[in-house]
Order: C-alpha cells, then sequence, then structure tokens
C-alpha cells in the first residue's frame, strides 16, 4: 500500500532509522527487536484507535503514534494520514520520520515529541502564574507569556499554507497543537517554544478549493466545531477558522488572566447561539 502511494521514497532520500529503511516490516517475534530500536521515554497520549508514545531513536527522542488497525480503523485509513504529512513540509507541522508495521498495528514515527501540547502549555501558565506583581515566579512565567503571544501568527500562516494546498485540517483543537521546547536542541529563530500542527488523522485534500465544500458525516470535537459542522451542514475550509478562532479566544483568556475554564462556558454558549446564523468569511 504504501510503494502504491508513493509513500516509500528512493533509498538515498530515505531516512532509515531502521536498517531497513524508512519503512520497516517486523515479524510477531521481533517485538525485542523493536525495544531495541526504539526504547520507550515515556506515555504521550491515547485514544480508542491509537496509542502515542515517546521514544528515543539514535539519540533522537520522536513521537511514535501506534494505530491499531482492525475493523474499525483499516490501514488504508491510517496511511492517510502519513500521505498528508509526507505531503507537506511546513517549518509548523509534524513530520514524519518512518514507519513500521507489527502484527496487525501500524506505527508512524513523527518528529517533534513536544513537551506540551496547547492545552497543557496554557494550563502550566494559569498554575505558574504568580499571584502578586514582582513575584520570583513572575520570571519562570514570562518566556510562556511571550511565546504564547508569537504563536498567533505562526498558526494562522500554516493555517493558510494548509488551504493553499486546499487542504482542510478539521480537527484544530489545543491538544493537537504540539509546543517544543527548543532550549534542548539547536539554536531556534522561533525562541525558547515553538508550535506545530498535529494530528491530521481525518485530514482532507482536494484537487482545488471549491471542492473542499462537502456534506457528507465526519467526527468533530463539539468545543472548536463551526455550527455547520455540528449541524452536519455543508461547510469547507473556513470550518478550520471558525475552531482556530475559538483556539485564539482561549489563548487570549491565558493572556489577559481570565479563568479558562469560565471561557469554555462563555465559548460553548456564543458557537450555540451563532449555529442558525449566517456566516461569511
Amino acid at each position: 500500500m504504501l510503494k502504491s502511494e508513493n509513500l516509500i521514497p528512493r533509498p538515498l532520500e530515505e531516512k532509515d532509522w531502521s536498517g531497513r529503511g524508512e519503512h520497516a516490516e517486523f515479524g510477531p517475534n521481533e517485538w525485542s527487536k523493536i525495544l531495541d530500536i526504539l526504547p520507550v521515554e515515556g506515555l504521550l497520549g491515547n485514544s480508542a484507535t491509537a496509542i502515542v508514545e515517546s521514544v528515543r531513536c539514535r539519540r533522537v527522542l520522536l513521537a511514535r503514534k501506534t494505530v491499531r488497525c482492525n475493523r474499525r480503523m483499516k490501514r488504508t485509513d491510517a496511511l492517510k494520514e502519513v500521505q498528508h504529512l509526507k505531503k507537506f513540509k511546513y517549518s509548523h507541522i509534524v513530520q514524519v520520520v518512518g514507519t513500521y508495521t507489527f502484527k496487525q498495528d501500524l506505527a508512524i514515527l513523527l518528529y517533534p515529541a513536544a513537551e506540551y501540547n496547547l492545552e497543557t502549555f496554557m494550563e502550566s501558565i494559569i498554575t505558574e502564574s504568580p499571584c502578586q506583581e514582582g513575584s520570583p515566579d513572575q520570571e519562570k512565567v514570562k518566556p510562556k507569556l511571550r511565546a504564547l503571544t508569537t504563536f498567533f501568527g505562526c498558526l494562522a500562516h500554516t493555517i493558510h499554507f494548509l488551504h493553499y494546498n486546499a487542504t482542510k485540517h478539521m480537527d484544530i483543537k489545543p491538544k493537537n497543537l504540539l509546543i517544543k521546547d527548543m532550549r534542548y536542541g539547536s539554536s531556534s529563530p522561533y525562541g525558547r517554544y515553538k508550535i506545530y500542527i498535529a494530528d491530521f488523522g481525518i485530514t482532507r485534500s482536494y484537487k482545488r478549493a471549491a471542492d473542499a465544500e462537502t456534506d457528507s458525516p465526519t467526527p468533530f470535537t463539539r468545543m472548536y466545531a463551526a455550527p455547520e459542522v455540528v449541524d452536519q451542514r455543508k461547510r469547507g475550509l473556513s470550518a478550520d477558522i471558525f475552531s482556530l478562532g475559538c483556539v485564539f479566544a482561549e489563548m487570549l483568556a491565558v493572556l489577559s488572566g481570565s479563568d479558562r475554564e469560565s471561557k469554555r462556558e462563555d465559548l460553548l454558549a456564543v458557537a450555540s447561539s451563532n449555529q442558525d446564523s449566517p456566516r461569511s468569511y
């Protein structure tokens, strides 16, 4: 399947992380071999169909997304995420390092393995924020607050890049926005923290932007879903903009010192009241 979709590069272009090429196929008795190549550092998250762990490969920390392929999640569906990530080479989009199969599972190795997602990053700001002006803890929070102000432009440009390439992400939310602490790597023009868009599992690409206007049922996260998505009406690229606007509202709430949980309730109320209102972008 990988070969048929041109997802395996030519030998000179391969990231041969496994010694078997960019894509490796491990036999049912080779789990110990996988552990030798990719020792597990920790759990990053999980869902009904996948588990995400941090693994170390030749001194580089990667995220490994292992998709449980079965009748609910077919390998052809899991490969769609690889297709999208291979297609887009952009500074603020996670990159595929390699893939492998083990029994019925498909594992995707991604760079970077981030310390935060945007949700945990904002929660850390709220938790660490000093109660009094001039507190010693204030210096600890300042780099995160400065980074949060830069994320607006980074995210807007990255969504513009996807839409320019007739692609809608369809699941923009803080948990799918990863933040890497660049202090431990090489010097970065992005400052202490860099944000990445991740989780392209339900992303869709089209030949042209006009084709992105669809009305077929799709999964969504209620908190960040545009009204037309919730109602399963015709929707297009603008639905990503609505989701991004919800994320921006949360970021602004944190920057202004507002309580994030009360802001969640406000956003849900606004989204609910706007469901029957026409919108244009």
